[in-house]
């Protein structure tokens, strides 16, 4: 059975403040990489999906959590200031 590894990275280089990019990179076992493009997030977009109840975040072939994307963005972003 081949393992899926996800790697994720944020920056916040995106061009206006409380916007994030972020990339992803899929690997399967030790033959397969798929890069995937980047995308730019807002975390006000995030701010209002979790207020409307909603959890997930489709994007490619990704379903993300909403909860723990604000979460990670206000760990590594917010709380550095």
């Amino acid at each position: 059975m081949l393992e899926t590894r996800l790697n994720f990275s944020f920056s916040d280089g995106a061009e206006s403040v409380g916007q994030y990019k972020v990339q992803v990179s899929i690997k399967k076992g030790i033959e397969i990489k798929l890069p995937m493009q980047p995308w730019v997030i807002g975390l006000e977009e995030l701010l209002v999906m979790q207020e409307e109840g909603k959890h997930q975040l489709k994007v490619d072939l990704l379903t993300l959590n909403v909860n723990i994307l604000i979460h990670i963005l206000n760990k590594s972003f917010l709380t550095a200031r």
